[in-house]
C-alpha cells in the first residue's frame, strides 16, 4: 500500500527567504533612498522656486544635474544590490550553506525575487515622491480637483474610472517589466558561473543573445503595428507587452533554477 505523501507548503520557506533578503537591504540601499527624498526635499522647498528665477543657466543645470543624478545612483546602487547579493546568496560561500538548508530552489529564487522586486518597488516609489517633493510649492495646483478634470478632458477620456484604469494598465506594466529585469539578473550571473574562466564575456555574450531573441520577438509580435488610433488598441498592446513579460520571466526562473540545481559550479 502506497503511503500519502505529505503536500509541501512552500510559503513558509519562501517568507523567510524573502525576510532575510529584504532586511539585507536596509544597510545597503535605504540610507541611499533616504539621501534622495532628503534632497530633493531641499530643493523643492529652498532651490525650486529661485531655480525658476535664476537667469544663470549653468547653475541651473548645476543644480538638476545633482538632484537627477542622485536619483540616477539610486537606480544603479539597487541593480548593484541586487547582482551582489544573488551572487553572494546563490553562487558564491554563501550559497554552501543556503543550499544545506531544507529550501528547495525554487523557493530560494522566489523568495529573492519577491525581495528585490519589492526593493525595485520601492525606488520606484521614492522617485515618485521625490519628484512631488522637487515640485512642493506647486500642490495646491496638484491637489485642485480642476487639475484632474483638465487632466482627463487633455487625454480625451470618458471619466476618472477610466482614467484610473489606465493608470492600473501602467502600474502593471511597470512591475512586469521589474519582475523582467530582476529575472534577468539572475538568468545572466548563474549562466556566468557555469564556467570557471572568462564569466565577463560569457556574461556579455548571454546579454547580447538575449536581447536580440526578446526584440525580435516583440517586432514578430508588434512589428505591423502602423498606428494606434483608439484606446482600447493602446490597452491591448500594454497588456500583450505585460504577457510577454510574463513568459520571459517565467522562462527566465525555469531556466536559473535548471541550472543552478543540475549544472553549477560553486565558487571554493
Amino acid at each position: 500500500m502506497l503511503e500519502n505523501k505529505k503536500i509541501r507548503n512552500p510559503f513558509p520557506k519562501i517568507g523567510l527567504v524573502f525576510k532575510y533578503e529584504f532586511m539585507s537591504g536596509i544597510k545597503s540601499v535605504m540610507p541611499v533612498y533616504l539621501a534622495v527624498v532628503i534632497l530633493s526635499l531641499i530643493t523643492g522647498i529652498f532651490l525650486f522656486e529661485g531655480i525658476a528665477r535664476l537667469t544663470n543657466d549653468i547653475f541651473k543645470i548645476i543644480i538638476m544635474l545633482i538632484t537627477s543624478g542622485t536619483g540616477f545612483a539610486a537606480f544603479i546602487i539597487t541593480l548593484i544590490f541586487i547582482e551582489k547579493r544573488f551572487k553572494k546568496s546563490m553562487l558564491e560561500k554563501e550559497a554552501y550553506f543556503n543550499l544545506s538548508l531544507p529550501v528547495t530552489i525554487s523557493e530560494h529564487i522566489i523568495g529573492r525575487m519577491l525581495a528585490y522586486f519589492v526593493w525595485s518597488v520601492i525606488y520606484v516609489v521614492v522617485s515618485f515622491i521625490s519628484m512631488l517633493l522637487i515640485g512642493i510649492s506647486q500642490w495646491g495646483d496638484l491637489f485642485n480637483a480642476d487639475f484632474w478634470s483638465r487632466l482627463v478632458q487633455e487625454f480625451n477620456l470618458n471619466n476618472i474610472g477610466q482614467f484610473f484604469g489606465i493608470l492600473g494598465t501602467g502600474l502593471i506594466y511597470m512591475s512586469s517589466i521589474i519582475l523582467l529585469v530582476v529575472m534577468f539578473i539572475f538568468f545572466v550571473n548563474t549562466i556566468s558561473h557555469i564556467v570557471n574562466k572568462g564569466r565577463l564575456l560569457l556574461e556579455l555574450v548571454v546579454v547580447i543573445v538575449l536581447f536580440i531573441v526578446f526584440f525580435n520577438i516583440l517586432h514578430l509580435c508588434f512589428g505591423n503595428v502602423q498606428f494606434v488610433d483608439s484606446l482600447s488598441a493602446v490597452l491591448g498592446i500594454f497588456w500583450k507587452l505585460i504577457l510577454i513579460n510574463a513568459i520571459a520571466t517565467l522562462l527566465g526562473g525555469i531556466g536559473t533554477g535548471l541550472f543552478l540545481k543540475f549544472r553549477m559550479n560553486l565558487e571554493a
